[in-house]
């Protein structure tokens, strides 16, 4: 009996947490506009800059279909 309130316990306590830091984990931008703007800041160079962007195209290839 002991064992089976431990383990309720665990998975009411910690499944709402584990789910919270799963969904806090993906901090990346969400929109391709967003994407794009980022790599415009943290690229470097013009080379860098065109990877970033290449990144962001295959990233959200859905506004390209």
């Amino acid at each position: 009996m002991r064992i089976v309130r431990t383990i309720r316990f665990f998975g009411n306590a910690i499944l709402p947490l584990l789910i919270l830091s799963l969904g806090a984990c993906h901090n990346g931008p969400k929109t391709y506009d967003a994407c794009v703007l980022q790599a415009s800041r943290n690229a470097k160079n013009d080379r860098q800059f065109q990877a970033m962007s290449q990144a962001c195209r295959e990233q959200f290839k859905a506004r390209y279909q």
